[in-house]
């Protein structure tokens, strides 16, 4: 998932004694369809430019995980029949490839048209240069990892016992070459600008230099004030109202220049300044208890902690930071726990119609780009028109994005 100069959608989350969504209509999001497409609306894929690889620090000498590379496979899928989700009014969805070595994936990060794709069990490599014939070219064990971002040459992540990185000098076989274990569960993670920024199961969004990866540093730490059901602890925790939080493909804070949005249950909506990382300060709040935010230009998609299967979604400008209006109120969406692709297909789907119902009061609001929404949701990457999918039922699925209407 790429999360770097983050904008992350968001939604609730199933709590227990939080409290409920304000009533509104619930917008009926379409299921996926299978229809055929024509082959000749298909566009074509161009390969990603060479990348030039340069020398990484050596290994350190005390190494916490023990990562080694299984002999590439060179198995491949057969190429899947031709089939469209119908995403309207976004886009439609053709599928192009499947690989099924990742079992129940959780997350995928792409370059150099290597997919890095996480499951339970480990990392998979897997060669993409063809989506319609992804080949799983090597596996390295690992601690129930939870997310992996590639950026600047490395392979960056967070498991069960911290945070972690790999060299991808050599794409097909991630050399380990740093570790720094956290003092609670990470769960979310975002990369901007030589700083790691993760969330852990408390609640903390705690921050790490990232100048010397085999040497890695925590040098701030921001604690919201928001609590639990039964109390606070250590500050803060959306442990409970976030035990899912490792499933969901919606994360609860969202990098843009030097601000993070950091949704924070009851203690609402907080903007943190990152100017100086190394002292993370509030600068501004909102009070709707949220669970997730999305920022998407100088606009900050919302999503209110409520019960059941659906969430209210809001959206307020951010363009003063220190001074945030009043949310508008754009609908109901539909909650859905673990990323499938009819899933992330009938969530945009949702999305859009809701913005396009809201073009009228708010003049503008729907024309942000597709991508733009799902670029950053956990289990999912997009390069150009082909999006990534860790598809928990199928393994990891390639897709073709086509305009709606096309």
């Amino acid at each position: 998932m790429k999360r770097v100069v983050t904008i992350a959608i968001t939604v609730s989350l199933l709590v227990g004694s939080c409290v409920a969504s304000q009533p509104n209509a619930t917008t009926t999001i379409p299921a996926s369809e299978a229809i055929e497409p024509p082959l000749e609306s298909l566009v074509t894929i161009t390969p990603s430019a060479t990348t030039t690889w340069t020398p990484r620090p050596a290994m350190p000498t005390k190494t916490i995980i023990t990562a080694t590379t299984a002999a590439p496979t060179f198995t491949t899928t057969a190429t899947p029949e031709l089939v469209t989700l119908d995403c309207s009014p976004a886009f439609h969805l053709v599928k192009l490839g499947v690989s099924q070595k990742p079992q129940a994936p959780i997350d995928v990060a792409v370059h150099d048209k290597i997919a890095y794709v996480l499951d339970r069990e480990g990392l998979w490599v897997v060669d993409v240069s063809d989506p319609t014939h992804p080949i799983d070219v090597g596996f390295i064990p690992m601690l129930e990892p939870q997310q992996v971002i590639v950026e600047g040459g490395y392979a960056i992540g967070v498991d069960a016992e911290g945070f972690w990185v790999f060299d991808l000098i050599n794409p097909i076989a991630p050399d380990f070459i740093g570790f720094k274990d956290t003092p609670d569960v990470p769960l979310e993670l975002s990369i901007n600008e030589g700083f790691a920024y993760v969330r852990d199961d408390h609640g903390l969004l705690r921050i790490f230099d990232l100048a010397n990866p085999t040497s890695i540093t925590e040098v701030g730490v921001y604690d919201p004030p928001g609590q639990i059901l039964s109390g606070e602890i250590y500050g803060n925790t959306i442990a409970r109202l976030r035990g899912l939080a490792n499933n969901t493909p919606l994360p609860s804070f969202s990098l843009s220049g030097e601000y993070i949005y950091v949704a924070d249950l009851d203690g609402g909506l907080r903007v943190i300044d990152i100017s100086d990382p190394r002292r993370p300060t509030e600068i501004g709040s909102n009070p709707l208890q949220i669970s997730d935010v999305e920022v998407v230009g100088d606009q900050a998609y919302i999503f209110e902690v409520g019960v059941g299967p659906n969430s209210d979604q809001w959206v307020l400008s951010i363009s003063t930071p220190t001074t945030l209006d009043d949310p508008t109120h754009l609908g109901m969406v539909q909650l859905w726990w673990n990323m499938t692709s009819s899933g992330l297909c009938s969530f945009i789907s949702g999305i859009y119609s809701l913005l396009m119902e809201s073009e009228v009061s708010r003049p503008g609001i729907a024309e942000v780009n597709p991508e733009d929404f799902i670029a950053s949701l956990k289990g999912v990457d997009i390069l150009g028109d082909i999006v990534y999918v860790a598809d928990e039922e199928e393994g990891l699925v390639i897709l073709q994005m086509i305009p709606a209407g096309e």
